[in-house]
């Protein structure tokens, strides 16, 4: 979950995983891209891992399941690049001619910029002027922002036209999956079967949970019941709900299920999550 909005669309900065958690395999409608600041930095895209060495970087095309680890430790400490370029960009023509044909590419799900290579420089330049930028606040520093932005798109365009795969297959499997996931984010509040899940992408059942397996490494029903914890999670920091307000808006009916699975995923209790993440010390 990201900060990254209509009215905030792009964020830059230094992320790590929570300790102790591991980070559920998700997708979004913004373009992603992670420079590792450690080695053996795990990434599984689309069902496909690859390992990231101290300075490489990846872009993440938008609306691509993927999922960030490290098997030697938690804390995948990375500098990430998250926006949304057609909330950015509103001129046609280049939309038209460049982010169109890239960005909407079914086959391009992410490109690799190893740390020797000479783009890897030019892209880690930008990207430390661009958290400069935008930290500072200095006067005109949107101007900035969107003049390395494009700088940073050209490169990637550049490289994007010279990738040997640019004609391999389209993964369809990989798009029905995208649009069991959406629903799940759509209405995890509700009360959701697996066979409303397989419905949304007129697959078996069986087919269903094979694909779960695949994409993003666990069942449906897991995935929806650790997609709740995740926004629970966030609630908890974020909101002064009561615990069984938020077991409820997510989806739990019973809130001692709720409790059960938030312990098992976060290794302590809900309660417990919120004072040590919460700035704020008292709640109902």
């Amino acid at each position: 979950m990201h900060r990254v909005n209509n009215l905030h669309p792009i964020f830059v900065g230094t992320e790590c995983n929570e300790e102790n958690h591991k980070a559920l395999t998700h997708l979004h409608s913004y373009v992603e891209i992670i420079k590792s600041l450690e080695d053996h930095l795990s990434l599984r895209i689309d069902g496909k891992e690859l390992e990231l060495n101290k300075g490489d970087i990846c872009l993440i095309n938008q609306r691509h399941h993927h999922q960030i680890f490290n098997k030697k430790n938690h804390s995948c400490l990375r500098k990430s690049v998250i926006f949304d370029p057609f909330a950015l960009i509103r001129e046609e023509r280049i939309i038209s001619s460049y982010l169109d044909p890239m960005l909407k590419d079914p086959s391009l799900n992410y490109i690799i910029f190893d740390h020797r290579h000479p783009s890897n420089q030019d892209l880690s330049k930008i990207i430390e002027n661009m958290e400069h930028s935008l930290h500072e606040k200095s006067s005109g520093y949107i101007l900035e922002v969107m003049s390395l932005l494009f700088l940073l798109l050209r490169i990637i365009y550049l490289s994007y036209l010279q990738r040997e795969d640019n004609l391999s297959l389209i993964d369809y499997d990989e798009q029905i999956q995208r649009r069991m996931t959406s629903y799940i984010y759509e209405h995890y509040q509700e009360k959701i079967s697996l066979e409303d899940i397989a419905n949304i992408g007129h697959v078996s059942i069986s087919k269903c949970s094979k694909m779960f397996k695949k994409y993003v490494q666990m069942s449906p029903i897991d995935f929806l019941n650790n997609y709740r914890l995740e926004v629970s999670s966030k609630q908890l920091k974020e909101t002064t709900k009561s615990i069984s307000e938020i077991a409820q808006d997510c989806g739990f009916s019973q809130q001692s299920y709720f409790n059960r699975l938030f312990l098992r995923a976060y290794h302590c209790t809900p309660r417990q999550y919120r004072i040590d993440k919460s700035p704020r010390k008292v709640y109902v």
